[in-house]
């Protein structure tokens, strides 16, 4: 899926289009092929390299009472042989919000972790997750959920 910069570079490479359609000029038909080529590119990036990832969770306390803190350690284990690039973790707590972390690279068998606090307000059961993981390509032209 294209993101917000690549459908603005997708209109630009249309408008390239336009341009060198009213106007003739080849350089505004060469800069709309590589405008294109390069959405086209991102999009097949995302689409082919898809990482193999475990994710599991470790809770600092299981009951955490009004107004007290609690931490919570993400571990993402890259299970694929080749390095899962350009990531965005995203965790979402019920009610608190979402924590979210980039990770630019985890070569294969590696893993990384994320650790965040939450101050736990309301009284309540909170649901922690699910965690959400997109990939995209090296200019974030398009990215998708893993």
């Amino acid at each position: 899926m294209p993101t917000v910069r690549g459908w603005a570079l997708t209109g630009s490479g249309v408008a390239l289009l336009i341009l060198w359609y009213a106007f003739g000029d080849s350089e505004l038909l060469l800069a709309a092929i590589f405008v294109l080529l390069l959405q086209a590119g991102g999009l097949a990036y995302v689409r082919l390299r898809k990482p193999k990832l475990d994710i599991g969770r470790r809770l600092g306390s299981a009951t955490v009472h009004d107004g007290d803190t609690t931490t919570i350690t993400l571990l993402v284990t890259n299970e694929g042989r080749r390095a899962a690039a350009n990531l965005t973790i995203d965790d979402n707590i019920n009610n608190l919000g979402t924590a979210t972390f980039e990770c630019a690279r985890i070569d294969g068998g590696e893993h990384t972790t994320a650790t965040y606090r939450v101050t736990c307000r309301p009284r309540g059961v909170y649901r922690v997750g699910p965690t959400e993981i997109r990939i995209s390509d090296p200019f974030s032209l398009a990215s998708t959920r893993v």
